[in-house]
């Protein structure tokens, strides 16, 4: 019996390490350019601001004026869903983290239990 739980948690173990392994090499790869994205959304962002500050004395800046601020709005937008989403599986991975280690704890104070059994 001790074996089969070892076994299972070996397991479990071998999968969190490759999962956490997974996820180290995918923020390794788009850490950067998830940066630079958001920057080039943020700057965008506010040459779109100025421009409404500007040409706001122009008789024909009615559409220009619709376009940026629904530019602008959809960029704040499309970074804050970017950043929801980013927040919701960084949780789940973290309760997933949480499971194992729990799991492995528990395991690992049952057999030290049924090892203290044994020996007496």
């Amino acid at each position: 019996m001790r074996n089969e739980k070892s076994g299972d948690i070996k397991f479990v173990w071998s999968m969190h390490h490759y999962l956490f392994t997974a996820a180290n090499e995918i923020n390794k790869l788009y850490a950067v350019q998830f940066l630079l994205w958001i920057a080039v959304f943020f700057v965008d962002s506010l040459s779109r601001i100025y421009n409404l500050t500007t040409i706001i004395g122009n008789d024909d800046t009615v559409v220009m004026v619709a376009r940026d601020i629904t530019i602008t709005i959809s960029f704040f937008v499309y970074v804050y869903v970017m950043t929801y989403f980013c927040y919701l599986t960084s949780n789940e991975a973290n309760k997933i983290g949480n499971e194992v280690y729990s799991i492995f704890s528990m395991a690992s104070r049952t057999t030290d239990v049924n090892e203290n059994y044994y020996i007496l």
